[in-house]
């Protein structure tokens, strides 16, 4: 008997991880370490790695919470 799986969804946006380094793509992507570029890659929503590696080098500050779909 197969397994369902729930699926999940990130809601920690890429406006709200913006917001919070005063609207700097640049120092968004020093504190995760990656490329200017690449955040500007991003799409509306956090991808799930860097969204929890946020939450965590802000300490909470933003909140990579999930709902399920």
């Amino acid at each position: 008997m197969a397994t369902k799986y729930k699926q999940h969804r990130i809601t920690l946006t890429k406006a709200e991880a913006l917001a919070f380094y005063n609207g700097s793509a640049r120092e968004l992507a020093q504190a995760l370490g990656v490329s200017t570029q690449r955040i500007y890659q991003i799409a509306d929503v956090m991808p799930r790695g860097l969204a929890y590696e946020l939450q965590s080098i802000t300490r909470g500050g933003l909140i990579a919470s999930y709902e399920e779909e």
